[in-house]
């Protein structure tokens, strides 16, 4: 059930840091595990067993960048909701 309980700029600012970390978090672990498969690619010479793995890697990857994509999507909808908030705080203290 959803809650209607309002959402305050604190509470978004929060959320949106969160978010901050969690995609900078990911996206180091996208980069790390992308230099891992390159370099397993690199020094295994085609070997069929290594070449799996890495396919299961990259495969990996795309799940974390799909992460990455939603957690990006709905950063930008609180920060939109933020400026809104902002927004309408300060039309309501020049009133």
């Amino acid at each position: 059930m959803p809650d209607d309980r309002p959402v305050t700029e604190e509470a978004l600012r929060g959320m949106i840091k969160a978010l901050d970390d969690f995609i900078n978090d990911t996206t180091s672990v996208i980069n790390a595990l992308q230099t891992d498969a390159n370099e397993c690619a690199d020094n295994m010479n085609g070997d069929a067993v290594a070449a799996k793995a890495i396919v299961r890697v990259n495969k990996c990857i795309g799940y974390y960048r799909e992460i990455n994509k939603r957690a990006e999507d709905l950063r930008t909808k609180m920060k939109n909701k933020l400026q809104s908030l902002e927004a309408m705080k300060n039309i309501m203290d020049g009133m």
